[in-house]
């Protein structure tokens, strides 16, 4: 067992995932996997309370989330704010290297603390979404909805929007819950 301390958002990311990885195995009291992960989880607690304000947990569960053709998503919060988080950042990182692929990077869903979760494996809790994402302003928000219903007209038009919903309906839809 060898536990560095967490100077850097990419040492913060790396404990994460391996605290992840251990909490999976569901390690029995007293053993070294036991107290390797309460060590990580003491460090990267003190990480988290020395860099970020409080104030982001307030957002509370992200409730809904969508990707974008180029690695951001769209995030709602349970207070009902819409928020964009730019993953690029990220993906040069080792930790989440693994989501430069497309087809995995668009199978994020919410997983079940309200955070997000993709199929390789790799989590980012809400605090986390909130904290690393940006407000989408109010026009801009307007905007998508313009580009929405004007989308959607021309579908309706075309008779193509029910295809569409059917899409949405078998959950074939890059959205999740």
């Amino acid at each position: 067992m060898e536990i560095k301390p967490i100077r850097t958002r990419e040492d913060y990311d790396a404990a994460c995932k391996r605290a992840y990885e251990i909490y999976q195995t569901n390690p029995a009291p007293g053993t070294p996997e036991y107290y390797e992960v309460d060590i990580l989880a003491d460090a990267i607690e003190k990480y988290d309370d020395e860099h970020y304000p409080l104030e982001v947990s307030e957002a509370g569960r992200v409730t809904k989330v969508i990707p974008g053709d180029d690695f951001t998503l769209i995030l709602q919060f349970e207070v009902g704010e819409v928020r964009f988080l730019d993953m690029k950042p990220l993906l040069e990182t080792e930790t989440w290297e693994e989501l430069r692929d497309p087809e995995v990077f668009n199978s994020v869903k919410i997983d079940s603390v309200g955070g997000l979760e993709w199929d390789n494996g790799l989590l980012c809790d809400p605090y986390c979404a909130f904290r690393d994402s940006t407000e989408l302003p109010l026009w801009l928000l307007q905007k998508m909805v313009d580009v929405y219903h004007d989308y959607r007209q021309r579908l309706d038009r075309t008779g193509q929007w029910g295809r569409v919903n059917d899409l949405t309906e078998t959950g074939k839809s890059s959205g999740s819950e």
